[in-house]
């Protein structure tokens, strides 16, 4: 993993401690890796085989229910 972190860092400007994460996820064969980072965000695609694909997290807030009693508005 270490050899691999090393080579992004040369051959597709990864930032050292972003290497080791990404050479993690490409040995583990995982195919998403979610960061809030733009600039490794770019390198989509582009590193692993097959090519890992890093994006921003995504999420869905949950929708609660809500009994609201007849004839009163729910709170703001």
């Amino acid at each position: 993993i270490s050899e691999a972190a090393r080579s992004f860092v040369w051959d597709y400007g990864v930032k050292p401690k972003d290497a080791l994460h990404v050479a993690t996820a490409v040995d583990a064969g995982i195919g998403l890796m979610n960061t809030f980072d733009k600039t490794l965000i770019k390198r989509s695609g582009k590193i692993g085989s097959p090519p890992l694909v890093i994006a921003s997290p995504t999420w869905a807030e949950p929708k609660l229910p809500m009994d609201i009693p007849a004839g009163k508005k729910p709170k703001k």
